[in-house]
């Protein structure tokens, strides 16, 4: 996969604003620059270690979703950020097993989920299909999203960028981005890389398999290491992970691929801070083309 930044649309969008003296422009430019090259370059290893490329096989499926209870509070804190009303489509990428999207689709919206998980897109089609919902499950790998300015709203929950090098991830987002009407928004809700990176080596039980969970500060990556026995009786040492970004980080990649940058909120959708535990970003397709774009 080729990566090339769009250079001459991030001077343009820099060069747009009226509060930039002109004598500045040339170094803030280079600045923007720079820190889109360094974005944009994989960081370290982590110790040695890499993602199976077949995680989705091997990681138990409890690690990637959060207790059920919480689904119904989270639904309302996604509904009040994208400021939703029935009748709106929306994207839920990847949605898991539909625990927090049956209660958007409760809500009278008309729903799409989108995973690379067999199980967890099984699982949400019961659900909906016990309630007599509506709604598009499909069975997809967010990187071959190819929606082209079809919803209002996007919805990228838990933990769910970061899964790829930098340019796939990247990638995604721009991919993300166009599957949005003018206008529309796009919510990541995120670890605190801060946070995380404060806490120490975890052994967590996830479904009977022991799971080790650590922070790599190298690759600025989450790491979960478990070993797995295979039907063959081999024991398989399986790695997954997700990079957190960055506050910083995010304002630059929401940028490059388009979007504005709303809003940042902790998890309760109050003020974020660096001592808050997580961090939910609101992004916005501009409902008109800039001038980088158009010129």
């Amino acid at each position: 996969m080729n990566f090339v930044v769009d250079v001459q649309k991030l001077k343009g969008v820099i060069l747009m604003s009226p509060s930039t003296p002109p004598r500045e422009d040339r170094k803030i430019i280079t600045d923007a620059e720079n820190e889109a090259e360094a974005l944009l370059s994989e960081p370290g290893q982590a110790k040695g270690l890499r993602s199976d490329p077949d995680w989705v096989s091997h990681i138990p499926d409890g690690l990637w979703l959060k207790p059920e209870e919480m689904a119904a509070s989270e639904a309302r804190i996604i509904w009040q950020a994208l400021d939703l009303a029935p009748g709106r489509e929306v994207l839920d990428c990847p949605c898991g097993d539909g625990r927090v999207g049956i209660h958007l689709a409760r809500r009278g919206i008309r729903y799409t989920g989108l995973d690379i998980n067999p199980r967890f897109i099984r699982r949400a089609g019961e659900r909906f299909a016990a309630e007599g919902l509506e709604g598009a499950l499909l069975l997809r790998d967010m990187r071959e999203l190819d929606y082209e300015g079809r919803f209002e709203a996007v919805v990228n929950w838990f933990n769910s960028f970061g899964y790829y090098d930098v340019e796939t991830d990247f990638l995604v987002l721009q991919r993300l981005a166009m599957a949005l009407r003018p206008g529309g928004r796009l919510i990541i809700e995120a670890p605190n890389p801060v946070e995380v990176a404060a806490d120490t080596e975890q052994k967590l039980d996830i479904e009977g398999i022991e799971v080790v969970k650590q922070w790599d500060e190298p690759s600025r990556r989450v790491l979960y290491i478990l070993n797995r026995l295979e039907e063959n009786g081999r024991t398989v040492r399986v790695v997954s992970g997700v990079r957190l970004y960055s506050l910083s980080e995010y304002r630059r990649l929401f940028l490059l691929a388009g979007l504005e940058l709303e809003q940042v909120y902790d998890e309760l959708l109050g003020e974020y801070t660096e001592r808050s535990r997580r961090m939910i970003l609101l992004g916005r397709k501009p409902r008109h083309p800039d001038i980088a774009e158009s010129g």
